[in-house]
């Protein structure tokens, strides 16, 4: 997970209220590597770090799938700042 949170906290240094959930998809190939990504939905509005997160998800390597064909993940990730 730290690459999801180095995409968001590198644009939290030009807009310091970001917040919002990224829903992702991603595909898991038979060999245990993403083979594909994409938002399906997004509430941050902001491409650049949706994008980095794509990218970031495309390097991830699993366990290949026990039954033996591709799995597609859902996965939510939500981003926000805590203040106390």
């Amino acid at each position: 997970m730290g690459e999801m949170k180095r995409c968001y906290e590198a644009a939290l240094k030009q807009q310091p209220t970001l917040s919002g959930r990224v829903m992702v998809q991603f595909v898991i190939g038979v060999r245990g590597q993403v083979s594909s990504s994409e938002v399906k939905s997004s509430t941050l509005g902001n491409p650049p770090v949706e994008n980095c997160l794509l990218q970031a998800i495309r390097r991830w390597e699993f366990p290949p799938p026990k039954q033996g064909a591709d799995v597609v993940i859902v996965y939510p990730f939500v981003f926000n700042t805590q203040r106390d």
